[in-house]
């Protein structure tokens, strides 16, 4: 056996069930760097107590299980996330602690699809049941990767919905079709909000800005199927636009932007390029992140056999 044991509570399938035969990956906590928040993280091994106080892994994965359980890695909520509700079905938390108190003054929009529907590419690899456990595990990675900021989960449906509940996130109805139509009524909410109103999140997060009441100068727009994300903090800056593009440099996987601002969104192929020059029209300052972490999606049969190639063997087959 490779790695420490995982427990019950944190060692379970992206379906939300535990796995009786099949995979438990051992987790390695990842921890932000000394630093400004958002800063890589250093990779740190559970100590002693956790892996002596941990039952032993079940016995090794078949091909069916290994791909359903592709996020990988397992975890505790992050600090100021609520944990999964007893009373709903079991989700997967697959994400690092974060411990970075993210950027106070930002609110995380993530733009969450019918799960039912989600990652229809992957059908050839992947039966209908196991692409929605998937979708939920990498949606739930990138709600604890918000850490104390506000995760808003942009939906049109009552099961997301329920959902973001369940993994401490706010869900915001928007009836609009389309990805770039849906974020715009989101911001447009977000930037038509007063002073005297206060944030429906309130008692989502223990954020300084949440707490008190302040509606939020930036959002960060990050896609529900970053199966790597680490952290959300360290983006947001006044005035400015960071974008972290996907891995091929074609597509916006993160974006953090100053509300209130006439930016259009466009999301789709080439949305990079289209982001860095929407960015110059406004006459916003621009910055660019490569962020490992952040820039590996899931979309395609091709994302998912990378993805899993370049986890370490003993991931793959092993616990």
């Amino acid at each position: 056996m490779n790695g420490p044991p995982c427990s019950p509570a944190r060692c379970q399938r992206p379906d939300g069930h535990r796995a009786s035969s099949g995979p438990c990956w051992a987790p390695t906590h990842a921890r932000p760097s000394p630093g400004r928040a958002g800063a890589q993280p250093t990779t740190v091994a559970p100590t002693p107590q956790e892996a002596q106080s941990a039952p032993s892994c079940p016995s090794k994965p078949g091909p069916a299980d290994r791909a359903a359980s592709v996020i990988g890695r397992c975890s505790p909520p992050a600090p100021g996330r609520a944990a999964v509700s007893p009373s709903r079905p079991s989700v997967p938390i697959h994400s690092p602690r974060v411990t970075d108190r993210g950027d106070p003054e930002a609110v995380v929009l993530i733009p969450v699809k019918d799960f039912e529907l989600a990652k229809g590419r992957l059908a050839p690899q992947l039966p209908a049941g196991e692409r929605a456990g998937l979708a939920r595990s990498m949606a739930a990675r990138v709600v604890q990767a918000a850490g104390r900021m506000p995760a808003l989960v942009v939906c049109d449906n009552d099961e997301v919905a329920e959902w973001a509940h369940s993994v401490g996130a706010h869900p915001l109805r928007i009836e609009v079709r389309g990805l770039n139509g849906a974020l715009t009524a989101a911001l447009a909410q977000l930037s038509a909000a007063t002073p005297d109103e206060s944030p429906p999140w309130r008692d989502l997060t223990d954020s300084e800005a949440a707490s008190d009441g302040r509606w939020p100068q930036h959002v960060v727009i990050a896609h529900g199927d970053l199966p790597r994300a680490e952290t959300l903090g360290g983006l947001a800056e006044p005035g400015t636009v960071t974008i972290v593009p996907d891995r091929h440099l074609d597509g916006t996987n993160v974006m953090a932007l100053p509300l209130g601002t006439d930016f259009e969104l466009h999301y789709g192929p080439g949305s990079f390029g289209a982001h860095r020059d929407e960015a110059r029209r406004c006459g916003l300052n621009l910055q660019v992140r490569r962020v490992a972490a952040l820039e590996f999606d899931i979309d395609t049969p091709d994302d998912l056999a990378a993805h899993l190639a370049e986890r370490p063997p003993a991931a793959r087959n092993d616990c």
